[in-house]
């Protein structure tokens, strides 16, 4: 990772790889590494599934209602979910939206 330029526009998944080493144990540091990557990034929906599975449980149940199929469930495998509790949040999400009287 040292070897990546600067100017590279890898360095964005660089900082994305940095906050992931430091989230299960710093979450707060995680946070501010992925804090520096910008809207215009070509990794800024990978920065979002990690923002998601940074915060706090009541937040993050709070927050994936604007998640997309592919960064929740990337934010559930960085949280530890298993793919049952994946499956499941799915469904329910679904029976939710679908939901007639």
């Amino acid at each position: 990772m040292a070897t990546i330029p600067f100017r590279s526009p890898y360095r964005d998944w660089v900082q994305i790889l940095k906050a992931l080493q430091h989230l299960p144990d710093e979450p707060e540091k995680a946070a501010g590494l992925l804090a520096r990557i910008g809207d215009e990034s070509a990794f800024h929906q990978l920065r979002r599934a990690a923002q998601l599975a940074v915060l706090p449980e009541t937040s993050f149940l709070e927050a994936i209602d604007d998640a997309g199929k592919t960064s929740l469930r990337f934010a559930c495998a960085l949280r530890g979910w298993p793919q049952a509790r994946i499956a499941l949040w799915e469904e329910l999400d679904r029976l939710r939206e679908d939901s007639r009287p």
